[in-house]
Order: structure tokens, then sequence, then C-alpha cells
């Protein structure tokens, strides 16, 4: 596939940031008051998209293009596996000071069969006081201060809009497409290209039946308010923003060029094939294997010239925030604090994640599951 790498990161921040953007519980709420990623994700950020979807303008009218009839919908089960999950558990512990923090890799969406989560992981979280978390998109939920960095962060203040950055024939797709999906409204076109991206992201996700982005990450977060349990940002919301806007414009230009070739149905079924992959990785706990599916030669898959935008996102989306999440976890163990942390897996893949870091930092690591 043409745009396999970009795919992959795609879906892949979609999968590292706590769906602060793409608000969707899939079971299903394909409305007009669809709340939008980046949140990851979730895990709701998005009263932006909310304002966007609630207002029936004359361009949405407009948009009575061919695809807005082609979209099939794609049950998660199809490519989901359905058997329980038995993700990846760390234990790291402080010889000097003998204390232990348990980390989990989680996954930011959910199907049918992920709860309940197995023995090991459950008893983890019973014996612990609270979790850390990417970051609590509850937060923006109840403070508008947040909110509103969150919105102001993908709004072009230059005079310029989304058609001053990214090509008129990507402008046509994308704005297609998210009419198709009842997501498009014009006052969108003054959110920059990353923002765009995220919209799409979250539109593939709402053709995707019996998927839900209240994934793991917010489970334990509903558990631990129902529990009493403290809740503990490992990440500010600078640090999610930061990940939500890596896409240049020019990498966000070419993956949506490449939409154009295809219908809706098939950009739905290469989004499930690709997130449903990553998933059952997830689910095996493979954390190896999900290293080597997502690091797949760039060069091969994408142009030359935006293989630098490629790995300038991923540096961001992973490398910059694994670095911040070990030394954080080590903040926890140097605190004593007992607290359940779970990231993204991603942030496990690979010799750069948060446990090869910790054990770099000198702690012993141990692969418990």
């Amino acid at each position: 596939m043409k745009n396999k790498k970009i795919l992959s990161l795609i879906i892949a921040s979609a999968l590292c940031i706590s769906f602060t953007a793409c608000k969707n519980d899939n079971k299903k709420e394909k409305t007009e008051k669809s709340s939008s990623t980046s949140e990851s994700s979730s895990e709701s950020s998005n009263s932006s998209e909310a304002d966007t979807t609630e207002e029936n303008d004359e361009s949405s009218a407009e948009d009575k293009d061919d695809k807005k009839d082609t979209t099939e919908k794609i049950d998660a089960n199809d490519y989901f596996d359905s058997d329980m999950p038995s993700p990846a558990l760390w234990k790291v512990s402080d010889t000097d000071s003998d204390n232990v923090l348990y980390m989990m890799g989680t996954i930011h969406v959910a199907v049918d069969n992920t709860f309940p989560l197995p023995d090991y992981i459950m008893d983890v979280y019973n014996n612990c006081d609270g979790i850390a978390v990417e970051y609590n998109v509850k937060d923006l939920q109840s403070n508008m201060k947040e909110l509103m960095q969150f919105q102001s962060a993908f709004v072009y203040t230059d005079g310029t809009d989304i058609t001053d950055h990214i090509s008129e024939e990507a402008f046509e797709t994308a704005k297609s497409y998210l009419s198709s999906a009842k997501i498009y409204n014009k006052l969108i076109n003054s959110y920059n290209a990353a923002y765009w991206m995220s919209l799409i992201t979250n539109a593939q996700v709402m053709n995707i039946d019996n998927l839900s982005t209240e994934g793991v990450d917010m489970h334990f977060i509903n558990l631990a308010d129902k529990d009493g349990k403290e809740v503990v940002n490992i990440e500010e919301l600078s640090a999610q923003i930061d990940a939500l806007g890596s896409y240049s414009d020019e990498l966000v230009d070419y993956y949506i060029k490449a939409m154009s070739e295809k219908d809706n149905t098939t950009i739905t079924e290469e989004a499930a094939d690709e997130l449903a992959g990553i998933y059952n990785l997830w689910s095996d706990g493979d954390i190896d294997k999900l290293a080597e599916t997502y690091d797949m030669e760039a060069d091969n898959t994408i142009p030359q010239e935006l293989v630098d935008d490629f790995n300038k996102s991923e540096e961001l989306l992973l490398t910059v925030r694994n670095n911040n999440m070990a030394e954080k976890a080590a903040q926890y163990i140097e605190n004593g604090d007992n607290l359940f942390f779970m990231v993204g897996a991603l942030h496990f893949a690979g010799d750069d994640g948060v446990d090869d870091l910790l054990e770099d930092m000198g702690y012993v690591v141990e692969r418990i599951k």
C-alpha cells in the first residue's frame, strides 16, 4: 500500500495519545454531536468538533458527491481478536529503597471482549492507591481553561485557513470524506492540517462498529473514580497537543491525497486492518512484534522528501514522550508512590521504550507477563 507507513503513523497516534480529540464511543453514536482525537481519546475534549457538527450550515448541504453513498460499516469483530487479552506487565524495582512500580502497556480502544482484564492485571490495580495515566481527559470536561488551551492550539491565528496549507485536491477529498461522516462544517477550515488529520482518523473509527475509543485507560480512570483511587497525569496537556499536532502540512496532504484513490469503504477497511493489527499484538502482549510492525522501512513506503517529516512526527509521538514518561516513572519510584503506571503499549516497543530507559537508569525491570 502506497501510504502504509504514514497510515501506521496515523493509527499509532490514535494509540499513543489519549484520544483527547477523538471522543467517540462506537456503540454507536455517529450523530451531529460527534465529539472529536486526539484521545486520542477516548478518550472528549472535543467541544470544538461538537461546535463544527451541531451547526448544519450551507456547506454541509453542498457536499453531495459520489463518496457520500459508498461508505459501509465495518464490524470490529471481523478484525479484532476474540480471545481474552493478556497485555504486557512490568515490575520495576529500586534495589536501594525496595520501592516497586508496576507498569502496563495499554491501548486507547476497546472491543466487546476487552474486559474483564485478566487477574494478574486486576490484582495490581486492586492493590494500588491510584493510577498514573498519560492524561486524564476528564480534566478537560471540568477545566475550561485547559479546554480552551486545547482548542486554540489547532486554530490558525495568522489569517490563513486550511486551504492555504494543503492542496486543493487534498482539501476537497478531506471535505468530502468528513461530510460523508457528518462532521464537516466550514468553521473547521480555520483549524490546522494536523487537526484535520485527527478528524479523518475519528471518522474512520466511527465507521467501525463494535469499537469504542473509551479504551483501557478510560476503563481504569472510570474504575478509579468509582473506587475513590487517585488518578495522576503523567503528561501535561501540552504534551498531548504536541503529539497530536506533530504532522506537517506536507505529510497530511500526502496522506489525504492517497485517500482520493479509494472509496470510503476501502479507507475504513484499511484503517480497521491496521488498528486491529496493533490491537491484536497488544492483546497478545507481543511488544517485540509491535515494534517490528511499526518500524517498517520508511524509504520504501513514502516519498523521500517526506521522510524527515515522518521522523519528526515519530520523535514527538514516541521518543520525546518515552523519555518524559520514564522520568516520571522514576519520580514515582523514588517517592514510593503506590501507583499503577499505564501508558500506550507502543511506548514500550523497541529499544528505547519506557522499560528500557528505566533499566538504563539502574532500575531492575522484570517482564511479569
